[in-house]
């Protein structure tokens, strides 16, 4: 028994993996059943209508000519439910009950499909060749449900949803948390404060937001940070602490103590004559944010991106805003002259000081920080690489020192602005610069191009080479 959303899916899937893994017999022998409770409800009147699921809820709207005239309510948890129909339920314990059929070979390579840490790249094929956005689970005559059945009706719904939430869209830069963030900020034309914890109710109950408000706290605190490593370009302000470089923007007040509201850019980036060209998508017969957004320069690309879904991940890295805007405009103003020369994309990090070279392989981006001799037997850092943080590198010199590599080492940082005063015997010192400063004090981190994958605008999962590619074929395809 659990929930009956997507990451209820996901629960069960666990548990029917760790029961197949330890005890495989008791697959075999029936022992898994499930007890099921609606998602969804839909009241008109007297007359009530349950969903089992959101592909069933979405059939019913489409053949029911009068469902604008229901009222839909969500059942999120097992605690939405009220105790009288908690007890209607298990007074009908026969029909809310499902049993599990098992097949030994074709359930057990499914299962192995699913969980298997070295199937990924089957896990791939599995999710696009085999995906119905309107697949539902159907029981046998006898009213068993195969474990191929659940995997490949219900569980799939999650693994799609989980590169949803994990992998940003090509076009807008954003997942879809983000861009309901942004729909309800522009909605509400947020020019002035607001608590991020107020932001997030009205969020919720204007996109229709079916998750707990604390992650959608989290995603505005992210969409607001400026420090060295996060966004090129914030959408919201940060107005209160919303995270330093020390560790990597963890370091945030509550989201009862600070404060956002839209940035000057944000508008300039989607203008608001495009917003009644937008496809907005449609919940409980509201109309919420839009499938995406169309920015006049690729997010994607300014911001970058990370995230680990089912079978896909993706790391892409920051590119210079006024390069991408030379690209744009010089492809727009030579569309018929395909052997113009167009302008250089360069990765770049707002306010990161270092040097950001092209790896010789072609495969990325190598980021080097600052490291300089300071008189005799001394070394000044004063700049680390792309993702590595002041507290995370502050203890891989204390090792250095626990070590006897270094003799001592001091701080004397800002927010913003690395500095480290490190001490060394004067013949250690000659080796390690011999060796390369860089190398020996690990001043270097590695900015990859070779997993940037993004949803298309036909929302298929697209793995790019190069930030072109990616202008041309989705963002700007001119």
């Amino acid at each position: 028994m659990t929930d009956m959303d997507t990451d209820g899916s996901h629960i069960k899937g666990l548990i029917i993996n760790f029961i197949h893994f330890f005890w495989p017999s008791l697959l075999e022998c029936g022992f898994i059943s499930e007890f099921t409770t609606p998602l969804l409800k839909a009241r008109h009147g007297q007359k009530v209508q349950s969903f089992y699921s959101m592909q069933e809820y979405e059939s019913w709207r489409e053949k029911t000519s009068n469902a604008d005239k229901y009222t839909i309510k969500y059942y999120k948890g097992l605690g939405t439910n009220t105790t009288a129909e908690a007890l209607d339920y298990f007074e009908n314990f026969d029909r809310h009950r499902r049993k599990y059929q098992y097949n030994a070979d074709f359930d057990d390579r499914m299962i192995n499909l699913v969980f298997d840490k070295g199937s990924a790249s089957k896990r791939k094929d599995w999710i696009l060749k085999s995906y119905d956005p309107k697949g539902t689970v159907e029981c046998t005559d006898d009213g068993h449900v195969p474990y191929h059945e659940f995997i490949n009706k219900e569980l799939i719904h999650f693994s799609h949803g989980d590169n949803l939430r994990s992998i940003p869209s090509a076009i807008d830069g954003l997942k879809p948390s983000m861009r309901k963030i942004l729909y309800g900020a522009l909605k509400r034309k947020l020019t002035s404060e607001i608590k991020v914890a107020q932001l997030a109710g009205y969020i919720s109950e204007q996109t229709h937001y079916h998750h707990g408000e604390a992650s959608l706290q989290a995603t505005i605190v992210n969409m607001a940070q400026d420090y060295v490593g996060s966004n090129n370009i914030n959408i919201l302000e940060p107005i209160g602490q919303f995270g330093t470089r020390l560790i990597g923007g963890r370091d945030q007040a509550s989201p009862r103590y600070i404060f956002t509201k839209l940035s000057k850019f944000a508008r300039l980036l989607f203008p608001s004559e495009d917003d009644p060209l937008l496809d907005y998508l449609e919940e409980d017969g509201h109309l919420i944010e839009p499938r995406y957004y169309c920015p006049i320069i690729p997010l994607a690309l300014v911001n970058g991106g990370q995230g680990i879904g089912s079978g896909w991940s993706t790391t892409i890295p920051q590119f210079c805003p006024h390069d991408l805007i030379h690209y744009i405009r010089a492809k727009l103003n030579n569309l018929d002259n395909a052997a113009v020369t167009l302008p250089q994309i360069r990765p770049k990090v707002r306010g990161f000081v270092g040097e950001i070279i092209a790896r010789p392989d072609g495969k990325g981006y190598t980021s080097r920080g600052v490291i300089a001799r300071h008189g005799k037997n001394s070394l000044i850092i004063s700049e680390l690489p792309v993702g590595r943080w002041t507290s995370d590198y502050k203890s891989f010199l204390t090792k250095m020192l626990a070590r006897g590599d270094i003799t001592s080492f001091s701080e004397d940082h800002s927010t913003e602005n690395i500095h480290f005063q490190v001490r060394m015997p004067i013949a250690k010192l000659l080796r390690a610069e011999k060796r390369g400063f860089h190398k020996v004090f690990q001043l270097e981190s590695n900015l990859p191009t070779t997993n940037m994958h993004a949803f298309s605008h036909d929302s298929v999962i697209t793995k790019y080479s190069t930030p072109e590619q990616m202008i041309d074929n989705d963002s700007f395809p001119v």
